[in-house]
């Protein structure tokens, strides 16, 4: 392969296409389109190729790729120009969890610890974006150097949709949602998720799992190893609830939809810090052995309560 480079693109302008210049440094990864264009015919053809975005100035960046002798023969010549149509700023934070076929960014939001996770395949550069809380302002932002797919609502609490307008204005995305908790988005979903729906990107395909209780719409969503649990599952416990009747409704969820997930399942909670969900199995085994008062409800712990 023979590295090639880009001049300045220059994003607040109408300045594409902008031809590859050959010898420039690599920087960090990220995805840019390119067309190519023979000199001698009247036609073009996109390709996808790994490239490389260093961090400049915002109307500034220049750009890196690498053209392969396959994508010279697909567009006809081996002398043919290559020329950037778009290009992707790449997310400058460390991922909670990363491998090759998922990148995990968790983001801290608002006053009530509030996790919001952008889930990311590093093929494709495509990402799922989970709940939306207060202050949104650092979750827009490695959103917006993702190309996002879809925006998914673990359930319709007030803390989890504060920046749900402004995340929503700034990124054009299908949102999702459990049916029952609909009601309390302030547009109309794409999706009302119901257990076992699948939402796609790029490679990563989550699967939707309708866990009530919390509140009657509640949704998990896994994938592979990870559970992206909401309100509904968190290290030492269940969510909270009001009454005795819901409390039984989300151990029931927990118990048969979430406990039968593999034991090395990582849970990234809607709140705080993560678990191991062998871990929760366990804790909840000894609060299972126990006896507990009938109108037993509100912020439970398995091994305190």
């Amino acid at each position: 392969m023979s590295p090639c480079s880009a001049n300045f693109l220059r994003p607040r302008r109408s300045s594409f296409p902008h031809t590859i210049q050959p010898n420039a440094l690599e920087a960090n990864y990220s995805s840019i389109q390119l067309s190519a264009v023979s000199p001698f015919e009247r036609w073009r053809r996109w390709h996808e190729v790994v490239g490389f975005l260093d961090h400049g100035e915002v109307d500034a960046i220049p750009a890196v790729a690498i053209i392969t002798n396959e994508h010279r023969e697909a567009a006809g010549t081996p002398n043919a120009q290559f020329q950037i149509i778009s290009a992707r700023r790449p997310t400058n934070m460390a991922p909670q969890y990363q491998d090759d076929s998922i990148t995990i960014h968790k983001i801290k939001c608002g006053p009530y610890d509030n996790n919001a996770y952008l889930l990311v395949c590093p093929e494709t550069n495509q990402s799922i974006l989970i709940d939306t809380p207060q202050d949104p302002g650092a979750l827009i932002e490695a959103a917006k150097q993702t190309d996002v797919q879809a925006i998914l609502i673990t359930h319709n609490h007030g803390d989890h949709l504060a920046g749900f307008s402004e995340v929503t204005s700034a990124i054009g995305a299908s949102v999702g949602i459990g049916d029952a908790d609909a009601h309390a988005l302030s547009s109309p979903p794409a999706m009302l998720l119901k257990e076992g729906d699948e939402i796609k990107a790029g490679t990563l395909t989550l699967k939707a799992i309708a866990t009530p209780g919390h509140t009657p719409g509640s949704t998990c969503f896994s994938i592979g190893n990870h559970l992206f649990s909401g309100d509904t599952l968190f290290p030492n416990g269940p969510g909270k609830t009001g009454s005795p009747e819901k409390l039984a409704e989300i151990i029931d969820s927990i118990t048969s939809s979430l406990f039968t997930l593999d034991e090395d399942t990582n849970i990234f909670p809607g709140h705080g810090d993560d678990g191991i969900l062998k871990e929760e199995k366990g804790k909840y085994d000894v609060f299972a052995s126990k006896e507990h008062p009938a109108d037993l409800a509100g912020d439970v712990e398995w091994l305190k309560s």
